[in-house]
Order: structure tokens, then C-alpha cells, then sequence
């Protein structure tokens, strides 16, 4: 999924479609070799992250499950996290899924500032509930 949600400037795919190099539901065709972008090379979501972290994250938010990436923290002013969600084009919506919205609520509980990233690039924030 993040290989469809996110965008790569390094061979100019935009947010929204899926990456030339992708094939969906096998993943990508030069993962292993020198012409794979810097940018996915250093890049994990936030839900392998967590798991690789020895966090129980359910498969029901892997984003190709949940059709949400969230993005792993940014550390902001003052030491503050942001993490940045974005939906999967035709589900704009995914993000309130209990599962998801139950993740981002428990962010948000522990300091986190949680943005909606929309398909138009538009940037949201999303509130305790």
C-alpha cells in the first residue's frame, strides 16, 4: 500500500498511484537491486516499525489490511511526535475504522499530533474523540 499512498520525488510518482516498479499484491520488482529509490530503501511504515519493535500492532492496520499508512513519528518542536495518516485512494475514509481510529486515538492520548494526509495533499488534524 505504501507503494501506492506515498510519493516518490526521486522518479517523479506522485501520492495516490501506484508506483511503476510495484506489482500489487506481490510488492516491488527492484526491492534488491541499485536502481530502487533512496527514499523507499530508508522508508518503513509505521506499522512494520512497531512490529520490528516487538509491539503486538494487529495484522487487521498492515496498510494493505487496513488501506491506512501512517507514518512513523517525527519528532517536532518541543520534542512533540507527529505521525501523518494517509488513506488509500477510494477509501478516504479508512482512518476511522475502529481498529485504525482506536491506534490514532491512543497516539494522540500519549502526546502525539495526528494528521490526515488527503489524496489532494491536504493536511488535517485529527482531535481526541
Amino acid at each position: 500500500m505504501c507503494c501506492r499512498v506515498l510519493g516518490v520525488a526521486e522518479i517523479d510518482k506522485p501520492p495516490g498511484v501506484w508506483c511503476p516498479h510495484c506489482t500489487p499484491g506481490h510488492g516491488c520488482r527492484i526491492h534488491d537491486q541499485p536502481a530502487l529509490p533512496h527514499d523507499c530503501a530508508e522508508y518503513v511504515c509505521f506499522w512494520l516499525q512497531a512490529r520490528q519493535e516487538g509491539y503486538q500492532f494487529p495484522d487487521a492496520l498492515r496498510p494493505a489490511s487496513s488501506k491506512v499508512v501512517a507514518v512513523p513519528p517525527k519528532i517536532e518542536y518541543a520534542g512533540k511526535e507527529t505521525h501523518n495518516v494517509r488513506c488509500a485512494p477510494g477509501y478516504p475514509d479508512a482512518w476511522r475504522k475502529p481498529v485504525v481510529n482506536k491506534l490514532i486515538q491512543g497516539l494522540i492520548s500519549h502526546g502525539s499530533t495526528v494528521y490526515l494526509v488527503t489524496a489532494s495533499g491536504e493536511t488535517k488534524r485529527i482531535r481526541q474523540a
